[in-house]
């Protein structure tokens, strides 16, 4: 194992040589910072790819190091924080006598969850998280394709399917439509 320092953090990488590989290259997952470099390269010269790439190594880790935050310490307590297009924003909780089945919106800068009297704190996470899930898809699905007839009409491309997915590692794909491109050729068709 490696080290890069980016401030006082000292950053792991792991270093793979491949016969295959023309270029270093850098992947950074949940699991850390994989360096993959052809054969013949020497040492010095993957330090400096990876010395040169170090702020956009801190950046892609932080990123993993908020997804793990999002998923092991919320609880969906009142006061605590839920993400929202960059942004953080408060989730209130409110006990109500009077209803059965919980609620949740968002309004004035706040998250609202409503859930039955009857439903304990250590049972929050389990039936507010998915109502948290559901609303961010549905607002995601309506800024997708607000974006996407934006884009339609500037690039006279529409795309075939459109899915919003709660994704481990990858934050979004693409693929090219066979109207785009030739699918004997590989050729744009114009």
């Amino acid at each position: 194992m490696h080290l890069i320092t980016f401030g006082q953090t000292l950053i792991p990488y792991e270093i793979v040589r491949s016969n295959k590989r023309k270029t270093v290259s850098i992947t950074v997952d949940k699991d850390g910072v994989k360096v993959i470099a052809p054969i013949d390269v020497e040492i010095e010269k993957i330090q400096d790819v990876v010395k040169n790439k170090v702020t956009w190594i801190r950046k892609q880790l932080l990123h993993f190091e908020e997804i793990n935050d999002y998923r092991h310490q919320r609880l969906f307590l009142s006061g605590e924080k839920l993400p929202y297009l960059g942004r953080q924003y408060r989730l209130k909780v409110i006990s109500n006598t009077e209803i059965t089945v919980p609620n949740f919106k968002f309004s004035q800068g706040t998250f609202f969850a409503e859930v039955p009297a009857t439903l304990k704190k250590e049972q929050y996470r389990d039936t507010l998280f998915p109502l948290y899930e559901d609303w961010i898809k549905t607002k995601a699905m309506k800024y997708v394709n607000n974006r996407i007839s934006r884009y339609t009409t500037i690039l006279q491309i529409t795309p075939s399917t459109i899915s919003i997915k709660t994704q481990e590692q990858r934050w979004g794909s693409c693929t090219p439509g066979l109207s785009y491109f030739d699918q004997t050729s590989g050729d744009k068709d114009g």
